[in-house]
């Protein structure tokens, strides 16, 4: 049973995440607890109670855990989903690392998560540095190794089969 003062706790419009475990899982693919499930779940309020639904699938066939203060403790809050907002991949390297969320909430899971970043959060101007000055390693990179080839193939007399 849940009691009151954990119902209390409850943020009815976040989502929660907890380490994927056997336990909560069940038999079934318990030994792929990722299948078919993120670990990142929403509150559900039914008549029976509060449950902790996972994202992968949204419906009938997520996996469902009930809350009971014997398992409120193993969710951990990660963000109310009005305080948030979608961006890209790309975007997610400008902020600071607590303002933004790469997370599995949809069956798209881990391979594919979503990216999302906090409405108040602003662009960091270090992290901007930061991306620009990762860029300019990548080129100067590239730039070296079109060197090495180009000196490589002049040095040859003809071009290798496997160039």
């Amino acid at each position: 049973m849940l009691s009151q003062r954990n119902i209390n706790k409850l943020n009815l419009n976040a989502i929660y995440k907890c380490k994927p475990n056997k336990k909560c899982r069940g038999k079934l693919f318990e030994d792929d607890l990722y299948h078919c499930c993120n670990w990142t779940f929403e509150v559900i309020k039914t008549k029976d109670g509060y449950y902790m639904r996972d994202t992968y699938w949204r419906g009938q066939d997520s996996l469902y855990i009930k809350l009971t203060d014997d398992n409120f403790s193993i969710f951990t809050l990660v963000f109310d989903k009005d305080e948030v907002i979608y961006i890209s991949e790309s975007a997610k390297n400008s902020y600071e690392k607590g303002d933004v969320f790469s997370i599995a909430i949809d069956s798209g899971g881990w391979r594919y998560p979503k990216h999302l970043k906090m409405k108040h959060a602003k662009k960091s101007k270090n992290k901007l540095i930061e991306v620009i000055d990762n860029e300019i390693f990548d080129y100067e990179q590239k730039i070296k190794s079109l060197k090495h080839n180009r000196k490589y193939l002049m040095d040859q007399d003809e071009v290798p089969s496997w160039y």
